[in-house]
């Protein structure tokens, strides 16, 4: 009997172990010089060389400006296929990168991952600034980015576009900065009723460039719930000669909808400024903002008022206050 179960485990410790097995043609590439702005893309091949068929779950990347793009996520015993990598060189800054790419598998119980690097040398002829926008607003906004050539013979823009109907681009003007580098400004609208919540969108320019045919800035928009309250004028400047005083000024906080607005509390940022309200007109709340003269430590002043609204929503509005004497 004990010989027999000797035997039996000879032979179980004889018998094949499965194991997953992605292997890559090359883990490890260099692109060389790459020109921030032209496309970047490699293509990772490998073959599932395991007795089974593995599946991919999951493709990590470095950074936001790798993009990838994987034929599919099953593969049987033997069989091949491509994960391709697109850079945003665009983002990149000037100098040498390594982007790292991980990808996780499994076949049966077993789960292993590959590390992929791809690097390379971004050198810049074409220079956005910034080169990406991210964007935090609870109502309609203008941004203007700079598109910058330093070659001698720039291109032309045939084209802008957002992936967004609420984005709205356009070139709205260029000229030569002080190195002779022609510039050109790029002007982005959000609109007022762009989604709340947090969007990635692209802005792409297009040019008769064949090295820079498209050219694509991502764009974050974060749009924060619109405020129900408003404060007319939004902003408030006091300017008056030394030794005089400064008179008072009138803001008026409005609900959107037409709701009676409660003040219940007002913080100034400064000491030196004062504010109290009354009711009205109508369903308004009116606030009469002050700047006492003594209390200033200096000439100048940048501070805010912030207003806590009790009615008829539960919000803060904050005016900027700023105060000049001469």
């Amino acid at each position: 009997m004990r010989i027999a179960l000797a035997a039996l485990t000879t032979v179980s410790l004889e018998l094949p172990i499965a194991r997953a097995d992605l292997r890559f043609a090359k883990p490890r590439a260099e692109v060389g010089e790459v020109k921030s702005g032209a496309p970047l893309t490699y293509d990772y091949t490998f073959t599932n060389t395991g007795p089974e068929t593995l599946e991919i779950d999951e493709v990590r990347v470095s950074c936001g400006c790798q993009k990838p793009q994987l034929e599919s996520r099953s593969y049987k015993a033997g069989e091949g296929g491509k994960l391709r990598i697109e850079v945003n060189t665009l983002t990149q800054g000037i100098g040498p990168h390594a982007w790292r790419t991980t990808v996780r598998y499994r076949q049966g119980s077993e789960t292993r991952e590959e590390e992929l690097l791809l690097s390379g040398t971004v050198v810049a002829e074409i220079v956005v600034e910034p080169p990406e926008l991210a964007i935090f607003t609870n109502h309609a906004i203008g941004h203007e980015l700079r598109l910058i050539d330093k070659r001698t013979k720039s291109f032309t823009i045939t084209a802008v576009e957002a992936t967004s109907p609420k984005l709205t681009a356009k070139v709205a003007g260029e000229a030569r900065d002080d190195r002779g580098r022609l510039s050109r400004t790029i002007s982005l609208d959000v609109a007022s009723d762009f989604p709340e919540g947090r969007h990635e969108e692209t802005l792409s320019v297009y040019t008769d460039d064949p090295l820079y045919r498209h050219l694509k800035i991502p764009v974050i928009i974060n749009m924060r719930p619109r405020q129900r309250s408003a404060a007319l004028p939004n902003t408030v400047t006091f300017t008056a000669p030394s030794g005089q005083p400064m008179p008072s000024k009138i803001v008026v906080i409005r609900d959107r909808d037409g709701g009676g607005v409660e003040i219940e509390r007002l913080t100034p940022s400064h000491p030196a400024i004062g504010c109290t309200w009354a009711r009205g007109p109508g369903a308004n709340a009116t606030l009469r903002i002050t700047v006492d003269r003594a209390r200033l430590q200096g000439n100048d002043l940048h501070g805010n008022l912030e207003v806590k609204i009790a009615k008829p929503a539960a919000e803060i509005v904050t005016i900027p206050v700023t105060v000049t004497t001469q």
